[in-house]
C-alpha cells in the first residue's frame, strides 16, 4: 500500500514539474499570431514606421492571397512580394480591379490591365507611373496566364499511355496462351 502510495505522490510531482518546464512566457510569442495569417493566405509585408493598406493577389504567382503592404507599393512591388510567376505557370496578363471608393475619389468600379510581356520588358516600367501605378487599398491584383507544358509533364503522359497498353498487352498474351 505504502509503495502505491508513493508512486502515485511521485507521479503528480513528475506531472506538474513536466507541466512547468514547457509553460510559456507571456513576454514572448511562439508566433502563432503570424502561423494564423499565413494559413489564412494573408502576407503582412507592412512596416511599423508606415501606413499600411491591403490588397489582394489572386492567380499564377507563388504567393496568393492578402497582402498587407505599405501605402505607395507599386505593381512591380506586388509581383516582388508575390514572388513571381512559378515555374510551371506562364502570366500573360495583369489586371487591376479597383473597386468604387469615394472616400479615395474612386467614384466608380475601375479595371486596369497590363500585358505581363510589356510589362517586364518596357525600359521605363519602373520610372513610368502608366506602366507601373502605384497600389490603392483594396485593390485586387489578378494575374492571367497559362500552365507550361514541361517535358516532364510529357514524359508522364507518355509512361501513362505505355503502362496502359503494357498491362493490355500482357493481359492478351495470358488469355491467348489459355
Amino acid at each position: 500500500m505504502q509503495k502505491k502510495y508513493i508512486f502515485a505522490v511521485f507521479f503528480i510531482i513528475l506531472l506538474a514539474c513536466f507541466d512547468f518546464s514547457f509553460a510559456q512566457d507571456d513576454k514572448y510569442k511562439a508566433g502563432l499570431e503570424e502561423v494564423d495569417l499565413l494559413r489564412q493566405g494573408i502576407h503582412n509585408f507592412g512596416r511599423k514606421d508606415q501606413f499600411n493598406i491591403e490588397v489582394s493577389a489572386w492567380g499564377m504567382t507563388k504567393l496568393t492571397g492578402r497582402f498587407i503592404v505599405p501605402k505607395g507599393t507599386t505593381l512591380f512591388d506586388l509581383v516582388s512580394y508575390s514572388g513571381g510567376p512559378t515555374a510551371t505557370e506562364e502570366i500573360q496578363e495583369i489586371r487591376i480591379f479597383r473597386q468604387k471608393n469615394d472616400s479615395l475619389n474612386i467614384f466608380k468600379d475601375e479595371l486596369i490591365t497590363f500585358k505581363y510581356e510589356d510589362f517586364v520588358k518596357e525600359d521605363n516600367t519602373l520610372t513610368n507611373p502608366k506602366n507601373n501605378p502605384v497600389l490603392m487599398p483594396g485593390d485586387i491584383v489578378i494575374f492571367l496566364g497559362t500552365q507550361k507544358v514541361t517535358s516532364r509533364d510529357i514524359l508522364m503522359i507518355i509512361l501513362q499511355i505505355t503502362t496502359v497498353l503494357v498491362s493490355v498487352g500482357t493481359l492478351l498474351v495470358t488469355i491467348l496462351r489459355k
